[in-house]
C-alpha cells in the first residue's frame, strides 16, 4: 500500500512543509530531526531558543503543543480532543491541557465565513438572511455556529 500517490507529491510535500513549519514555530523542530525528516528539507533550520518569539518563552511545552495542533487543522484538533479523553494513556497533565480543545478553538474570521456562505448559496449573505451575526455563537474543531 502506497501512502503517497503519484501526482500528489507536490501537494503532499507542501502540506508536510506546512506541518514542519508549525512544529518549528512552536519550538518542536527537534521532533523533525528525531524522526529523520531534517534531510528532506534542505533549508530547514531549527530555531534557537534565543531567536524564538518572545511570547513563546512564557508558554509551557504542553500549551505550545496544544497551540501547534490547533494551528494545523481540524483533524489535529480532533486528535487532541480524542487524546484528552484518555488520561489513563497520556497522563493527567496532557489530558487536562488537550481538553481545552473541547471548547476553546481558534475562530474562523467572519470574512472567510461570509465568502464560503455566499459561494455555497450563490448570493449575498445580506440578501439571503435577514441577519447574520459576525460574532459566532460557538466554535468547534470542524466548524462554528453563527446566529442568522
Amino acid at each position: 500500500m502506497k501512502i503517497i500517490k503519484r501526482g500528489k507529491t507536490n501537494t503532499n510535500m507542501k502540506r508536510l512543509n506546512e506541518i514542519v513549519s508549525v512544529f518549528n514555530k512552536y519550538e518542536f523542530g527537534y521532533v523533525v530531526e528525531k524522526i529523520g525528516l531534517k534531510h528532506r528539507f534542505p533549508f530547514f533550520q531549527r530555531s534557537n531558543k534565543e531567536e524564538s518569539l518572545n511570547e513563546l518563552d512564557n508558554f509551557l511545552p504542553l500549551l505550545r503543543l496544544r497551540m501547534t495542533l490547533q494551528e494545523l487543522d481540524p483533524a489535529y484538533i480532533k486528535l487532541g480532543q480524542m487524546i484528552s479523553t484518555h488520561p489513563d494513556l497520556v497522563g493527567e497533565d496532557i489530558a487536562k491541557e488537550f481538553s481545552k480543545m473541547q471548547y476553546d478553538n481558534p475562530l474562523v474570521p467572519f470574512i472567510d465565513i461570509k465568502k464560503i456562505v455566499e459561494e455555497e448559496l450563490n448570493g449575498s449573505i445580506y440578501e439571503i438572511f435577514e441577519t447574520f451575526s459576525e460574532i459566532p455563537l460557538s466554535t468547534a474543531s470542524i466548524g462554528q455556529g453563527s446566529y442568522s
